[in-house]
Order: C-alpha cells, then structure tokens, then sequence
C-alpha cells in the first residue's frame, strides 16, 4: 500500500487514502470508498524534478504522490534488469562479444546432443508395421530406378543367404539382447551405377549388390559386411539420420508417433542413398554387432579390418567414417 493524497472526482474534497497495484490495474482504498481502474485508462502528470506526479482517473477521480511511489505503482521498463544488461552489452564490447559466443555455444549444444537424442528417441518410438512401410516403398522405388535383378547363380544367393540366416542366429543364441521382431531379409541386386556396397532398410532387408560379392571374395568378409548392415536395421539408423535432417518433421514426430507419410519419407531416405555414410556414432554401434556377430561365429577380429580396407581401396565404394578405428580397437581388445 502507498499513501496518497486522493480527490474524489464528484466534490474534489481531498482524502487521505493508500494506492495499490495489482495485475493491470490500480485501486483506491481510503475512508468510504475502494475503487478499481484499468492502468491503460490511466493518465500520468509529466515527471518534474523534485515534485510530486498526479495521477488521474477516467471518472474525475485523482490522486498526488511521491516520486519514489509513483516509480513503485509505474515502474520504469527502461530501469529493469533487462535495461541494465542491455546497457553493459552496449558500452562493453568484450562482454558483448563472449555473451554472443556463449548462445552460439548453447545453440550448437542443442543441436549437436539434442536433436539426435530427440530423433533417437522418436525413432524407437515408431511400430515396426510403419518401419516395414517405409522400408518396402523405398525398395520399390530402388528396384524401379537403380536396381535390378542379380546376375549372380540361383545357387550363390541362397548359399550366403543361408550363410547369413544361420550366423545371425548364432549371435542370437549368444546374445539374446540381440532378438526382435526384424527378420533380416538379404537380396542381392545389381546396380545400373556399378555401385559395390550393402546397406539396410527399415524393414529388414539387406541389399547386397554383385559388385561387392565380386570384390570381397572371401565369404566371411561379405558376412561381416551383411552383419554390419543389419546393425544399422537393429538401431534403426537411416531412420535416425533422415529425421535430424528435418527439425519441423522431427517435432511433429515426437508429438504424433507413427504419423509419418510413408512414401514422403522413403523418397527423403532415398536420398541418403547416395552417400551410404553416417555419423561416427552410429557406425560404432553398427560395428559393435557385427563385432559380436564375429565373436558368436568365431570369426577373428582381423576379418573386419581387412574388409573395410578391400572397400576402401576402390573408388566406387563409400568409406564408412570410424569404422577402421573401431576395428582396430576390436582387433587389439582381442590378443
């Protein structure tokens, strides 16, 4: 409360009454009578130095006070602590120049952890049934633009198929973390490009083109290579990596799950199609399963580095970032 001098707006007798302010209006409380006005239909006298303002109501109504409770029923928004730092960030350019430096920090931070984990997140939140969609709409798009049918045997294909179908399920026996309902389905195409890889989609299967059987010779190099595949499908990472690319959709996502546009979002993967990479993280953990792959196979660590190294070689394949330091950390932790 602030004492005041108030005027009733009928008789201008003066009052000895209190003013008090409240979320958008002030009151008048004095002897006989409490009124209520709305502060944007307050009109102030002009601040003169050393003297008191007037404050006057829209029904004739009028009060005098001190400066020092004028500033206290109308504060000063240029006096605020808001004021106050804008100030130091304009007379003091060092400061200004960390406090831009700092938010630049904290907005790379944001984006750097956030989003991933905000898209890892999304991502494990997806049914398997929409996973699945994605994954055929972006096979039939892949077997009708880049791909077509294998020019390896009948009797080739199944063998790694089959090959493939009983590792896996050794590595199942041996760590039982590993079992989902992913069927992992391995197909092997030939690619109008030449490309030599094997990369996964969302629904399970492992696209293996004859360019890459024909440069890995060794069967249990292109296992690992399978293997690796299917640990990018076991953490869900091409979904991952397409859902940090977009913010608004990874948003939308997270507050609707399972409301993706299938066919939108199988052409936004397709274009991830074309480097095959992803972050180093995430290759880690791809690697991680093909390294126990190997160990539930009993397939020395070795394999997987000369794998990577046959790939990395050739001009036409992708190099998988981090992988060949993963592998070498796997091969030492292994002697």
């Amino acid at each position: 409360m602030i004492k005041a001098i108030i005027y009733d707006g009928k008789t201008a007798c003066k009052i000895n009454g209190e003013l008090s302010r409240g979320s958008g209006y002030i009151s008048i409380n004095s002897p006989g009578a409490s009124r209520r006005y709305d502060t944007m239909r307050i009109h102030t006298s002009e601040a003169v130095q050393h003297t008191r303002r007037w404050i006057f109501f829209e029904d004739g109504w009028a009060c005098e006070v001190t400066s020092d409770a004028f500033s206290e029923l109308f504060p000063d928004p240029s006096s605020g602590l808001g004021r106050k730092i804008f100030q130091v960030l304009q007379s003091d350019r060092l400061f200004l120049s960390i406090f831009f430096l700092i938010n630049i920090a904290l907005i790379g931070f944001l984006f750097q952890l956030g989003v991933p984990k905000l898209a890892e997140r999304v991502a494990s939140k997806l049914d398997n049934d929409l996973m699945i969609a994605i994954g055929n709409s972006a096979q039939k798009k892949l077997d009708s633009t880049i791909f077509s049918e294998s020019k390896l045997s009948t009797e080739k294909q199944q063998r790694l198929k089959s090959l493939f179908k009983h590792s896996i399920g050794f590595m199942y026996l041996a760590n039982s973390k590993y079992k989902t309902d992913i069927h992992y389905n391995v197909k092997f195409r030939d690619s109008s490009n030449k490309l030599a890889t094997a990369f996964g989609l969302p629904n399970g299967t492992i696209i293996v083109t004859d360019k890459l059987v024909n440069i890995l010779k060794s069967e249990t190099h292109l296992l690992l290579m399978m293997a690796h595949s299917a640990g990018h499908i076991y953490n869900r990472h091409r979904v991952k990596a397409t859902l940090e690319e977009s913010l608004p959709r990874l948003i939308y996502s997270y507050l609707f799950p399972n409301s993706l546009n299938t066919r939108v979002f199988s052409s936004d993967l397709l274009k991830r199609l074309e480097t095959l990479s992803y972050p180093a993280h995430m290759e880690k953990q791809a690697t991680t399963l093909a390294t126990d792959f190997m160990a539930a196979n009993q397939i020395k660590a070795i394999n997987l580095r000369s794998t990577i190294k046959t790939r990395v070689k050739k001009p036409y394949t992708q190099q998988h970032p981090g992988t060949i330091q993963q592998t070498k950390k796997t091969e030492e932790n292994s002697e």
